[in-house]
């Protein structure tokens, strides 16, 4: 599996969801659940309007926590892209394991240049993963991102990518700022492509996504 990450988002950010009303809850319970709330009036206590916030480094990590890593099991590889394409050290198909993996994915920087060259990094994927021929029969991309102002459109590229390896692909919106149309254009169909709830869904989604092999390319 190939985690494709926008360069522009801060991993170590919050992400804030659209507004729930949930039960009024004290500070610790806040805390242990991830809220950020505040009170809009006194008339709607006793509940809060509060936004879900939950950091990207943490929904890879949760994300790869059950699999079984290693050579001859789940291979994780990363790639950050925005203006270029960095490919961090996993160990990939190379004696990886989960020390490395969740070590590499708790190195993940925010790349800040502006720019977002997806098919420069799906060829980079295509050059240090794909073309090797691991014996592996699913190979699965999985493009987080907040934008979608490509610099050159991948989603042809993609496709062929699809039909030269079998790769499979899903996509998360983690902001707006990325349209949903394009994500699902680039994964092969709207199942395949979520905007982030909540950390409490998106993980699971991920990973029934990937067990129960339901994808749209």
């Amino acid at each position: 599996m190939i985690f494709v990450i926008d360069g522009l988002i801060d991993p170590n950010s919050v992400y804030n969801d659209s507004k729930h009303v949930i039960p009024a809850l004290n500070e610790e319970e806040r805390s242990r659940l991830g809220l950020g709330c505040q009170c809009r009036t006194a008339d709607e206590i006793p509940h809060l309007y509060c936004r879900r916030k939950f950091q990207l480094k943490q929904v890879l990590i949760d994300f790869v926590s059950p699999f079984s890593i290693g050579d001859g099991r789940t291979q994780f590889a990363l790639v950050a892209t925005a203006i270029d394409s960095e490919l961090y050290g996993t160990n990939f198909h190379s004696g990886q394991d989960r020390q490395t993996l969740i070590s590499t994915l708790k190195t993940l920087s925010q790349d800040g240049s502006q720019g977002q060259t997806l098919k420069l990094s799906l060829q980079a994927i295509s050059n240090a993963f794909l073309s090797k021929n691991y014996s592996t029969r699913n190979k699965l991309v999985v493009y987080v991102t907040g934008t979608t102002s490509w610099d050159t459109d991948p989603i042809q590229y993609m496709k062929q990518l699809s039909q030269s390896y079998g790769v499979k692909a899903l996509a998360v919106q983690w902001t707006s700022g990325a349209s949903m149309s394009s994500l699902a254009s680039f994964v092969g169909g709207s199942s395949c492509a979520i905007s982030a709830p909540s950390r409490a869904s998106l993980v699971p989604w991920l990973q029934n996504k990937m067990c129960s092999q339901s994808f749209c390319l």
